[in-house]
């Protein structure tokens, strides 16, 4: 399979594989798609994030309180996006914080790393309920967040992972967050075992378990960590 037969069979394919209900939409009935990646440089730097965020608009509810709610789908994993909400500029700032913690220590931008998400489509957190409920009270929300380490771990799922790796041939791969790692790796250790400088291995390719980005702009710990984990990386990209 070549890069665009992997990325054609994930739009077209990954919900049902995957067997998420059919429509799968967001309130105001746009399909939520799946992220294909689209920054697929080879040889170099393999990202792995967690799944997609999405397009949030503020919406008056029933209850009269302007609702923040997820209307449509990003443009890729990791972008950088400023849009307006309905009331007010609203930015989506992973992508910037990626960049900041995970590709500039290196001189790289993302074009020129493999970007991906384990799960490809936005999921549901139990908090946009009550939100969508006060603005949209007919719509069912399938919240599936809580479920993300399940349909992560999903043969399914990871036949996906397994074929980006394979294509990508990277020099090292690195996960981003707790949650991911355990995932890719089949572990319950928690980020405080796993987010360290040792260098595990994936599909015989070295992997590094890192903070995620928003972390790292949160915690002044887990920025520490993504510092110390920065020679790491830059030895295996150097290889």
């Amino acid at each position: 399979m070549n890069i665009r037969l992997l990325q054609q069979d994930i739009f077209k394919n990954y919900l049902t594989k995957l067997h998420f209900e059919s429509p799968y939409t967001f309130p105001e009935g746009n399909q939520i798609r799946p992220l294909p990646p689209l920054h697929t440089s080879q040889n170099g730097l393999m990202i792995i994030g967690a799944y997609p965020s999405a397009k949030f608009e503020c919406i008056k509810g029933k209850s009269g309180r302007y609702r923040l709610i997820p209307v449509a789908n990003n443009l890729h994993p990791f972008a950088i996006e400023h849009y307006y909400d309905g009331l007010q500029k609203r930015e989506l700032r992973s992508g910037e914080a990626l960049l900041k913690y995970y590709l500039a220590p290196f001189g790289l931008t993302i074009e020129k790393c493999w970007v991906t998400d384990l799960v490809k489509v936005f999921l549901y957190k139990a908090e946009h309920r009550e939100a969508i409920h006060d603005a949209f009270e007919d719509f069912n929300v399938p919240v599936l967040r809580d479920q993300f380490k399940q349909i992560g771990g999903m043969e399914e799922n990871l036949r996906w992972i397994h074929e980006e790796i394979k294509l990508c041939n990277p020099k090292c791969i690195i996960s981003l967050g707790e949650e991911v790692s355990q995932v890719l790796l089949n572990t319950d250790k928690h980020a405080d075992k796993l987010l360290t400088p040792d260098v595990k291995s994936l599909n015989g390719y070295p992997l590094v378990c890192c903070p995620h980005p928003e972390a790292c702009s949160r915690s002044a710990k887990w920025e520490r960590v993504a510092g110390e984990l920065a020679p790491v990386i830059d030895v295996l990209l150097k290889l």
